[in-house]
């Protein structure tokens, strides 16, 4: 029972699977509690009918709760082994009259926690049926003819609306949270992309290359292949900036940046590094397909006809510096990166516009 109420536990609510999982050993439990309460005092007023009846329900609940504690899970098995034992009990119940009258109003009290417990589509299936049997049992002769309790015509006439009005409560309440976890989703999804993205470029930032490189680095798939990173960097950046203004280098940034989204493919890490930086990892490749993606940016970018924001052409070249790790070279990531800038940097001073390679040993 501690687990069911630890703090940890909860706070993984928002994840539906989960939280029908873990409500789902909490109605196990209280359920099964109750059954075997009721059980035990319907044998000390001696209704064997009903021991039985709610005897049955608590090892069934029992049952069930050991089937999600082995699986850790929840199941078609335990949806089913919750929805059937509850039709089956309310129809006893409402047939029989339980203790004196008084179970059938045990019934009004399914609709809400078939919802939570269930979701709406399995709710609402379940409590319509119930609601169905409720009619043909309490407003059609064919089904009083099964009672085995003599009801008041009032009862008969109300308790089907009653029910449906609790239906209605139960549906209203599950629904009003899925929209608001719906809602919740989104606003997180957006929160995650924004923090994960430059806003300027709109390539991802330098935080998401370093937790995804994480993940990735290292890991090859074909091992006849390597993994390579391109360091990028816009030539005479700061000329730009100073020459023509922030507008016009943010403008510079955003056209250099759709090229290299267009140059490389979805299996590759792309970043806005920083500045007028840019960061790439080829997770496969070999050192001639790093090499020449990096021409190729090289050229691509070249080939860019921009203007500054004044209508002045504008002549911008990158340069790249990349290293190739073959399979087995023992390099960590962050030594890995201070190979490319230093390859970077021998681009600049053998005189821009170009790519400087190292195969790492």
């Amino acid at each position: 029972m501690r687990r069911l109420f630890d703090p940890k536990n909860y706070a993984k609510l928002v994840d539906d699977q989960y939280r029908y999982f873990l409500q789902m050993k909490l109605a196990c439990v209280l359920l099964g509690c109750t059954a075997l309460l009721m059980s035990v005092l319907n044998l000390f007023t001696k209704n064997w009918v009903m021991a039985a009846a709610t005897g049955a329900f608590f090892l069934i609940s029992t049952v069930n709760l050991l089937l999600l504690r082995h699986f850790k899970r929840m199941t078609t098995a335990n949806l089913l082994l919750y929805e059937i034992p509850v039709f089956a009990l309310c129809t006893f119940f409402l047939v029989t009259g339980g203790a004196e009258g008084f179970s059938p109003y045990w019934i009004l009290i399914v609709p809400t926690s078939l919802m939570t417990l269930l979701g709406r589509k399995r709710g609402v299936v379940l409590v319509l049926s119930i609601w169905v049997m409720s009619i043909l049992l309490l407003w059609t002769g064919f089904g009083r003819e099964w009672l085995q309790y003599d009801y008041g015509p009032v009862f008969c006439q109300r308790f089907p609306l009653v029910y449906l009005v609790c239906g209605l409560t139960g549906y209203g309440f599950e629904t009003s949270r899925y929209l608001a976890l719906k809602q919740m989703y989104k606003t997180q999804e957006e929160i995650r992309i924004l923090s994960e993205t430059d806003r300027l470029t709109g390539l991802r930032n330098r935080a998401w290359f370093q937790e995804r490189l994480a993940d990735v680095y290292g890991v090859k798939t074909d091992k006849d292949k390597c993994e390579a990173l391109l360091l990028m960097d816009i030539d005479g950046f700061k000329i730009i900036n100073d020459t023509y203004g922030h507008k016009t280098g943010d403008k510079v940034l955003v056209e250099i940046a759709g090229v290299l989204k267009g140059t490389f493919g979805d299996d590759t890490l792309l970043c806005r590094w920083g500045g007028e930086e840019f960061l790439a990892y080829l997770p496969t490749c070999t050192a001639e397909e790093a090499e020449a993606k990096g021409n190729e940016i090289c050229r691509r970018v070249r080939d860019v006809h921009t203007e500054s924001m004044d209508g002045q052409p504008l002549n911008v070249t990158i340069s790249v510096g990349v290293i190739v790790i073959p399979d087995g070279a023992e390099i960590a990531a962050p030594d890995a990166f201070i190979e490319a800038d230093k390859q970077l940097y021998t681009a600049k001073r053998n005189g821009r516009n170009q790519v400087s390679m190292k195969i790492e040993q």
